[in-house]
């Protein structure tokens, strides 16, 4: 058994938990890992994905001058398993020359790694979660991992006393700009404008696409274009929040006429209403004849309703 710990850091970047995650068997966009770095202060999450696990101390490098140039703040501990993307090298002389220490758990013990551990966890739950919900591909898992990493950060932790990472962080470090983007329904149907130079008079002036997540650069959503296979980060879109862009395989609609009905949020008045006149056929042609049993009436119905009328000619 492991005892619990509830200590923790006064200073943001005092200690900054980190793991990787992966290989994933469906690439999204050649990315098979992703990387977080936890503040163990704040529990801010930043998150990474990668082609290849060496790519870890190139990002850690990045991470580090970004956190420095941004923040005016250090590392000071730095803990990780004892992997090989994080015992090295390039990361030993790195954190020689800056006076970090490299904190590694024990052979076999991940529960000294708990924090980032358990998050990871959390991330790919939760993103399996929507994932499923919304009938999304797997090789959008990518885009979905950032999003849930992106709403984490805005959502309030116990840990926390039911603050937000966000919140917490700006507390220690001013200024601190956060994107307040109001939140969207992950695989959503989305519309997106089209401006008027970059169509014609006849086309559309408005593409079909599905919500992927927020940028981390732009002011903007990020909506995804399945047929052309491009992402948009833009503010001038539409968002269908209730409607899935992709039908679930056990969905009984499929084909051109279920996105059809999919985009207009008519698919259960379309079911209801033919289901209402499958019955009412039913139950008029039975009435017309001469008694017949149950079996015999609803077979007179599939008969009806799946084949075309012969007329004599």
């Amino acid at each position: 058994m492991f005892p619990l710990s509830d200590s923790k850091v006064a200073k943001p970047f005092d200690l900054v938990h980190s793991d990787v995650w992966g290989p994933a068997r469906i690439t999204s966009n050649e990315f098979r890992w992703f990387v977080t770095f936890i503040d163990d202060c704040t529990r801010l999450i930043w998150l990474f994905l990668l082609k290849n696990k060496r790519d870890v101390a190139s990002i850690l490098l990045e991470f580090c001058t970004m956190e420095s140039t941004q923040f005016h703040a250090q590392f000071k501990v730095f803990r990780t398993d004892n992997e090989g993307e994080y015992v090295n090298k390039t990361l030993a002389s790195f954190f020689h020359a800056q006076g970090i220490i490299h904190q590694t758990t024990t052979l076999f013990t991940p529960q000294q790694n708990s924090v980032s551990k358990r998050k990871n966890r959390q991330l790919l739950k939760v993103a399996r979660s929507l994932m499923l919900d919304m009938s999304v591909p797997h090789h959008l898992w990518g885009h979905a991992v950032l999003s849930i990493a992106y709403l984490i950060n805005r959502t309030p932790s116990r840990v926390l006393d039911f603050k937000t990472p966000h919140d917490v962080f700006g507390d220690h470090v001013s200024p601190f700009s956060v994107s307040k983007l109001p939140l969207k329904v992950f695989g959503c149907v989305t519309y997106i404008h089209v401006y008027s130079h970059q169509h014609s008079k006849l086309d559309l002036c408005a593409l079909r696409c599905v919500f992927i997540g927020y940028s981390s650069t732009q002011k903007g959503y990020k909506c995804y274009h399945p047929p052309t296979q491009k992402v948009h980060v833009t503010l001038d879109v539409t968002f269908h929040e209730e409607v899935p862009y992709y039908v679930s395989p056990s969905s009984p609609i499929q084909g051109e006429r279920g996105s059809e009905l999919e985009s207009l949020g008519l698919e259960k008045d379309v079911f209801e209403d033919t289901a209402l006149r499958k019955e009412t056929t039913c139950r008029t042609e039975a009435s017309d004849r001469s008694p017949i049993s149950e079996d015999e009436t609803c077979g007179l119905c599939e008969e009806t309703t799946d084949h075309p009328l012969e007329l004599d000619q």
